[in-house]
C-alpha cells in the first residue's frame, strides 16, 4: 500500500534536489562559457604562433645573409693579409713588382 502522507522532511528533500539540479545547471552554463572563452584564446594563440613563425623565418634568412657577408669579409681580410705578406703579387724578372 502507498503512504500518501506528506512530511516536512520529504518536502525538504524535494527542494534540495531541485536546488542541486538548478545549481549544477547554472554551473554547467558557466563551464560551457569558459570552454568557449578558452577556444577563442587558443585561436588567438594560434595566430600569434603563426606570426612568430614568420618572424623566426625572417630572422633565419637575415642571419644567413649576415653569415654570408661575414664570410666574405673574412675572405677579404685573408686576401689583404696575404697581400701584406707578399703572397698574391705578380712576380716579374726582378721579383715582386708591387702589382697585384
Amino acid at each position: 500500500m502507498i503512504d500518501w502522507n506528506v512530511r516536512v522532511g520529504d518536502i525538504l528533500v524535494v527542494v534540495s534536489l531541485a536546488g542541486t539540479c538548478l545549481f549544477y545547471a547554472f554551473r554547467s552554463g558557466q563551464f560551457a562559457e569558459s570552454i568557449k572563452t578558452m577556444q577563442r584564446e587558443i585561436k588567438d594563440l594560434k595566430e600569434v604562433a603563426k606570426s612568430l613563425a614568420a618572424v623566426v623565418t625572417t630572422q633565419a634568412v637575415q642571419s644567413n645573409r649576415l653569415d654570408t657577408a661575414a664570410e666574405r669579409l673574412n675572405m677579404m681580410d685573408r686576401k689583404i693579409e696575404e697581400l701584406r705578406h707578399g703572397d698574391g703579387f705578380i712576380a716579374g724578372r726582378r721579383g715582386i713588382d708591387k702589382e697585384y
